[in-house]
């Protein structure tokens, strides 16, 4: 039998009533065998302000888990006992990803709970059930780990076959030492791509508060009286470009299913009548489609590095990516190349330590002789989609559309795949670069 895997959003389980219309929605169809949920509205928020000392947080998460467990008052009093628990350990080294993660956990109690008021066989399955174990990556983020995604689905089938669906907490994972661990932004998708992986899942269903995947993000061009169209079918490759300059799907969301195909559906939990977005491994590309999104993002540091006939010295770049990943700890993002200059963009985040520019500065000056300066921080504008192998004056178009409105062109990385251009643009103009793209090729609408 081939099943749906379904994630539901905080936005789409914020209220008892949301709540139960989830519910409606896996009853709708008899292959929704499993649900991931987020933890219901803004509870996650409110956990990390409380974890920041603003302990009305922490009450403010508890209102949420009362308002959306009506008539649970049992198993609302055990949440609160369980986030009190996490709150108190105060020794232990994961508490702050311990109580993050129980948004998740009470929002995957709750359902179940309802699910069986309504008498539907449904059964909780939490991550150290499943054996959902995560390794932490080179940056200390917790990733899932692939090997044990067999053994998940065997976990996951034998109480399918049993008659039941499944509520899975999303967000959080366990180490193989057995120590809670939250993944990044998205964390949730995540796990729901994994659960759909380890079923071999028909479809991933992921639930939402909006449309679709839009073109570009609305509330960046709601001043420009702009609506972006949304996107009926976009490739993993074509969203991974977006997803990195904050499209609305993150990019760690499609590593899992990636490798079998399976399609993500991004649909709106509010409106059923709309078809969505599908995410898929390929698709045909209408004839005169040139991009399908543009997307921006703030917070970029670009570092030149300036010796003359530096293209004649062997192994420049690679002692200057030494001085960066050995020495400093920093990955870079693009490295745009002249004949005496390279220039290293680096998120602004990873060299905002006092002093860190400037120890670049000084250690490549002492190993090669070259000089090192920090220009302005600058905004990430990324254009993909397949049709740009399609067209030759795609980029001429973009830069065009940009020089109307007065933005300078800081930088451009063209991908290797012929499916995305990186663009710099200050970070004050960096909505304007985004409407101006997008009405270049689908107009004000």
């Amino acid at each position: 039998m081939s099943y749906k895997v379904c994630k539901f959003g905080g936005s789409s389980l914020a209220t008892r009533e949301l709540l139960d219309n989830a519910i409606d929605i896996m009853q709708a169809d008899p292959s929704r065998k499993v649900a991931v949920v987020s933890a219901c509205g803004k509870t996650t928020n409110n956990l990390i302000a409380g974890l920041e000392g603003k302990t009305e947080g922490f009450d403010s998460a508890k209102d949420i888990a009362q308002k959306v467990g009506k008539g649970h008052d049992e198993l609302v009093a055990e949440l609160y006992d369980n986030l009190q628990k996490r709150i108190d350990s105060s020794d232990a080294n994961n508490r702050a990803d311990s109580v993050k993660a129980w948004g998740e956990y009470a929002s995957a109690k709750l359902m179940t709970a309802v699910m069986q008021e309504w008498g539907i066989n449904a059964v909780f399955m939490e991550q150290k059930e499943l054996g959902l174990v995560a390794y932490l990556d080179q940056e200390g983020d917790a990733q899932p780990d692939p090997d044990y995604y067999p053994a998940i689905g065997e976990k996951l089938e034998s109480r399918i076959n049993e008659g039941a669906i499944v509520v899975v907490p999303g967000y959080y994972a366990y180490t193989k030492e057995g120590t809670l661990v939250t993944l990044p932004r998205g964390g949730s998708d995540t796990i729901g791509a994994v659960i759909a992986n380890a079923l071999n899942a028909e479809v991933y269903e992921n639930w939402t508060d909006v449309d679709g995947l839009s073109r570009a993000r609305p509330d960046m061009l709601k001043k420009f009286g702009i609506e972006p169209e949304i996107i009926s079918e976009i490739t993993y490759a074509e969203a991974r470009e977006l997803a990195y300059a904050d499209f609305k799907l993150q990019s760690e969301a499609l590593i899992p299913v990636m490798p079998k195909h399976i399609p993500i559906h991004v649909r709106s939990s509010k409106d059923l009548s709309k078809t969505g977005t599908l995410i898929v491994h390929t698709r045909i590309v209408p004839c005169n489609e040139y991009i399908v999104g543009v997307a921006a993002k703030t917070g970029y540091v670009p570092i030149t590095v300036w010796k003359p006939l530096m293209n004649k010295e062997v192994g420049f770049g690679l002692d200057v990516l030494r001085i960066l990943s050995e020495e400093m700890g920093i990955s870079y993002e693009h490295s745009p190349t002249g004949i005496d200059d390279v220039q290293f963009i680096i998120e602004k985040a990873a060299i905002s330590k006092p002093g860190s520019a400037n120890l670049f500065s000084r250690r490549v000056s002492e190993i090669r002789g070259a000089h090192a300066r920090v220009e302005p921080t600058m905004a990430m504008v990324v254009v993909a989609g397949l049709g740009m192998r399609q067209h030759v004056n795609t980029d001429a178009r973009v830069l065009t559309a940009l020089a109307k409105q007065g933005i300078q062109q800081l930088m451009l990385n063209k991908g290797a795949s012929q499916v995305s251009s990186f663009i710099g643009v200050e970070e004050s103009r960096y909505a304007d670069a985004v409407a101006a793209i997008y009405s270049e090729f689908y107009g004000k609408k």
